[in-house]
């Protein structure tokens, strides 16, 4: 009787333990779950920019690696992109030494350097500490080619939110000029799509450092097609491109010939002093090279936008 009573003692011990190894794998320990805890305060830590919050967060097991699962999180940030988007930079620096994945991903595939050189762009709180950020996470070791789901670079984003302290530092930590995202665009061609409508800062930075306005995308067009086939550029903006050229001023010339009819073919008013420059380059092109071309008909071009401007006024 002794022994069945012990014996019954001992399944009794087992059965206990077995159900604790359960339990801890369906309901996750104890610690696990002060941990989770844990990290859910960081998170609410940073989205209302509370730091010493986030310290104690950290000291009581919080992941720094942490994704929330929280219905708002659309765009899946990570803790460190979070912080970056609500542009709450000061955590930047406290998450990092802490092990934050530098180039986490969010759904967009975009990373936290890719979100710090957008947000200077920002009149969100805190903005002019962008720029301190994109250094910052530069020199940590952040990827400078990574590529979202357009294809897109940092050095894309930054030129089209027109943040050029962002584009300058990437250039010079080595950002390649000429890769181009999923279209076959080049950051040149996106600075003529740049927010705001005059690139011209942005442009001159570009060819500054040898982007080649000749590049195409994959619908053919060239950055320079780009600015020509834009309507409110302004002349100091084609003016940079002209200073650009040096030898390849003929390749210019040709250009504006090409986009002449484009140019007049829809109701858009182009600005006067766009319209002069064109019909300028298009005439001084050497008449050896226009028959070559078969383009000996430029006065003709010029002189039927001329009228068609006429018959405009009149109406």
């Amino acid at each position: 009787k002794r022994k069945e009573k012990e014996e019954k003692e001992k399944e009794k011990e087992d059965e206990k333990k077995h159900q604790t190894v359960a339990d801890k794998f369906l309901f996750g320990s104890d610690d696990e779950k002060d941990d989770e805890e844990a990290s859910k305060k960081l998170w609410l830590a940073v989205k209302s920019g509370d730091i010493p919050a986030a310290r104690a967060a950290i000291k009581k097991g919080a992941d720094v690696r942490h994704v929330s699962s929280d219905s708002i999180n659309f765009f899946g940030f990570s803790v460190l992109g979070k912080a970056i988007d609500v542009c709450h930079f000061e955590f930047v620096p406290l998450l990092l030494l802490h092990g934050a994945n530098i180039n986490c991903r969010d759904r967009l595939q975009r990373t936290p350097l890719m979100g710090a050189s957008t947000a200077g762009s920002l009149s969100c709180r805190g903005s002019q500490g962008a720029a301190n950020v994109v250094r910052l996470l530069i020199n940590c070791g952040a990827d400078i080619k990574a590529q979202d789901y357009e294809g897109s670079t940092t050095l894309h984003l930054a030129v089209h939110y027109n943040v050029i302290s962002a584009v300058e530092d990437l250039i010079l930590a080595g950002a390649d000029l000429s890769v181009c995202d999923n279209s076959g665009r080049t950051p040149l061609h996106r600075a003529l799509q740049a927010l705001p409508c005059d690139p011209l800062r942005m442009i001159s930075l570009l060819l500054s450092y040898g982007s080649d306005p000749h590049k195409i995308d994959k619908s053919g067009q060239s950055s320079l097609d780009y600015a020509f086939a834009t309507w409110n550029i302004p002349p100091e903006t084609v003016t940079a491109f002209v200073n650009s050229e040096h030898r390849k001023r003929e390749t210019l010339q040709l250009l504006c010939i090409r986009n002449l009819r484009k140019l007049f073919a829809k109701e858009t008013q182009t600005p006067p002093k766009l319209v002069k420059f064109i019909e300028n380059e298009a005439l001084s092109l050497p008449m050896d090279l226009r028959e070559k071309l078969g383009l000996c008909s430029i006065e003709e071009v010029v002189e039927d936008i001329s009228f068609r401007d006429m018959m405009a006024s009149v109406k």
